[in-house]
């Protein structure tokens, strides 16, 4: 009987539904997070169509402006966190801010709001990192298996940071297939059209040729 009360005490934290919707919200801000910054390059170069070169300047400034923006955002939630104890409200804050960033990016597609998307999307993500783990603390069920159950915790950041850039991948390639066939439809037209036009004047040619000649009956 002993191994299976270890068995039901090793699944009490992702029994709880709290830490388990906290669980799952972590891995979905993880996964946006490591879908935006993963992208950043392929933005530059294929959304806004920058040289190689230069896209290459320009990830180092919007990753200079994303790790900036983190730490003041680290720093100042922490603190705004401790003093009024509202760590839901900051949580759900932070993933808005940094949802936001996307919309920014899809609203005006230019280097300078990308920028400003880079800019929220670390403080989205300095704040929610923060006020995330104190919200973690809160929501441990079993002060004995507090580490054990942290180490859930950290497995949601990094499956976030490996599911990120693999469907970011997917969907470019997706993109990337439609838009070839889509090109391919468009080119297909013409040829369609310019195969129906030779073909036309040889049947005329052909009906000429059977029609009598004028003044032979």
């Amino acid at each position: 009987m002993r191994p299976k009360q270890i068995g039901r005490r090793r699944l009490a934290s992702l029994r709880d539904r709290d830490f388990a919707w906290m669980l799952s919200g972590r891995l979905v801000t993880n996964v946006g997070n490591a879908l935006g910054t993963a992208l950043f390059l392929f933005f530059l170069l294929h959304g806004l169509g920058q040289p190689s070169a230069v896209a290459q300047d320009n990830l180092l400034l919007l990753i200079v402006v994303y790790t900036v923006f983190v730490v003041i955002a680290s720093v100042v939630t922490g603190i705004v966190s401790d003093r009024t104890g509202n760590r839901r409200t900051l949580t759900v804050a932070a993933t808005v801010v940094q949802a936001a960033s996307g919309v920014a990016i899809a609203l005006v597609p230019t280097f300078e709001m990308t920028m400003v998307a880079a800019a929220l999307m670390g403080l989205g993500y300095g704040a929610f990192s923060t006020v995330g783990l104190a919200f973690v603390a809160d929501l441990l069920p079993d002060e004995q298996d507090h580490a054990r159950d942290l180490g859930i915790v950290n497995v949601t950041a990094a499956l976030g940071q490996l599911i990120g850039p693999v469907l970011g991948g997917g969907a470019g390639r997706a993109r990337g297939r439609l838009l070839a066939g889509v090109r391919r439809g468009r080119s297909a037209v013409p040829r369609r059209r310019a195969a129906h036009g030779l073909r036309a004047p040889a049947g005329q040619d052909v009906m000429r040729s059977r029609s009598p000649a004028p003044g032979h009956r």
